[in-house]
């Protein structure tokens, strides 16, 4: 949009249609903008898909990546972008042109220096519940707390544009199991799963760390 300080007959500055003007020594100049040629490249088409694939992945996690990477979040940085950012170049992103895939072994949804919970595993619940199970290690380190809280996260594998199942604040490290529930049309489908821990002032956070693959019942 083309910019003027004191009506239309003054120096303008700013884009209108295809012609931009700038003011330089109080004269306003103008040229057209050039013409965007081959804007469907290849490398154009990949990097595009790239840009759909992953955030329609990281949009559906946006309550879990607020709690796991809210203290990596700065001023015009939503959880959203910082997870964009984290997964773009870590291995996530998959292929080539426009046919790329996930790789949800790599797929971060919490990171920070904290410590997580040993040994984690999944296992079918009765119903559509999954069940979490970890060991103990209140204790291991300063940052091991009893009162540090377990977050985890189903990411459906085969829909991820579906609302990813998760329970944030539920259990303890101490607790040692967590069941959560899945939506009924999700039977059949692949699901994976994360686990991350937080203190309880939110102030300390582990990374977050991939369990394992389930299909749901």
């Amino acid at each position: 949009m083309a910019k003027t300080d004191a009506g239309i007959f003054s120096p303008s500055y700013g884009a209108l249609g295809p012609v931009v003007t700038y003011v330089r020594n109080g004269k306003t100049i103008m040229y057209l903008k050039p013409r965007r040629h081959d804007a469907n490249t290849p490398l154009q088409q990949h990097v595009r898909m790239i840009f759909s694939v992953l955030m329609t992945l990281v949009r559906s996690c946006t309550p879990v990546l607020r709690c796991g990477l809210r203290n990596l979040r700065r001023k015009g940085l939503s959880a959203n972008n910082v997870a964009f950012k984290l997964n773009y170049n870590n291995g996530t992103i998959q292929g080539t042109g426009t046919s790329i895939t996930l790789d949800f072994t790599q797929f971060v949804i919490a990171a920070g220096s904290g410590v997580n919970v040993g040994s984690p595993a999944i296992a079918q619940g009765t119903g559509h519940t999954v069940n979490f199970s970890w060991v103990d290690n209140t204790g291991l380190s300063p940052e091991t707390l009893a009162s540090d809280q377990l977050a985890v996260a189903l990411v459906n594998a085969a829909h991820p544009e579906r609302t990813v199942a998760y329970d944030l604040s539920s259990t303890s490290r101490l607790d040692g199991s967590l069941t959560i529930a899945y939506p009924p049309l999700w039977a059949g489908d692949m699901a994976h799963a994360y686990i991350f821990t937080y203190s309880s002032d939110g102030k300390v956070i582990s990374d977050s760390q991939y369990v394992g693959t389930i299909v749901l019942a």
